[in-house]
């Protein structure tokens, strides 16, 4: 969108036009597919403009720091997903698909990635069939398929919070990828698993400790309580 006005507090841009892919998922099925694969097509010509083959050696990737704190980062993350499984949170299925994906996939391309996609970002515009994207001031160099894992996992959540229908749902993905392929030929298996499950376990994160802190104040609170047995 083109910009009105900077200044030190604010950024104001013109109106912008279309509606966002998000909403389109829940409330418009019918455009939903085409709406999604557009979305694929131009995420993928972003990141093509700036595509760059990385080696195992890439000191820009893997420097000796880079090497320990990936591993250690890995860990971590396979501590967590454990301690996920374990709360009945995570599916066994889930968990040992995070192990086969990490197993398999390494980055092997550097681009510019949005870093923080929310599908409220990425306008629809028809016709043409086109996306004007917004709020892309997180934008920096990474793995694609970091943006494409995002928008996986934002659809399934959606698909989860809304309980929407998993074959519909499972066909937006498909639209959405199929648009990606279109433009950029990459291995979207093992890294959009990967980075999709991983975005699953930071909602899961972050949403424990406020299901645990409703739960306390349900107990402990009579007006939560009294509230609860009157909705009941």
């Amino acid at each position: 969108p083109k910009l009105i006005r900077i200044s030190k507090n604010e950024i104001i841009c013109e109106k912008i036009k279309g509606t966002s892919v998000g909403e389109i998922f829940i409330h418009h099925p019918n455009s939903a597919g085409v709406a999604f694969y557009t979305l694929g097509k131009s995420l993928a010509t972003i990141h093509k403009n700036t595509l760059q083959r990385l080696s195992l050696y890439d000191p820009r990737f893997y420097t000796n720091s880079d090497r320990r704190n990936y591993a250690h980062e890995y860990r971590y993350l396979k501590e967590r997903m454990r301690l996920f499984r374990d709360w009945g949170v995570l599916s066994l299925k889930t968990y040992t698909s995070f192990l086969h994906a990490r197993k398999r996939y390494r980055p092997r391309y550097l681009c510019i990635v949005g870093g923080d996609v929310n599908l409220n970002n990425y306008f629809y515009v028809s016709p043409p069939d086109s996306i004007v994207v917004i709020d892309y001031d997180l934008a920096k160099p990474g793995d694609p398929l970091t943006d494409v894992g995002r928008v996986v996992s934002a659809l399934w959540y959606r698909q989860n919070i809304y309980k929407l229908n998993v074959e519909y749902t499972q066909a937006i993905v498909n639209s959405f990828l199929s648009g990606y392929y279109s433009v950029l030929s990459l291995d979207l298996e093992a890294g959009v698993g990967l980075y999709s499950i991983i975005i699953w376990t930071i909602v899961i994160k972050s949403a424990r400790p406020l299901m645990n802190k409703v739960e306390q104040l349900i107990k402990s609170n009579p007006l939560f309580s009294d509230k609860i047995k009157t909705l009941n």
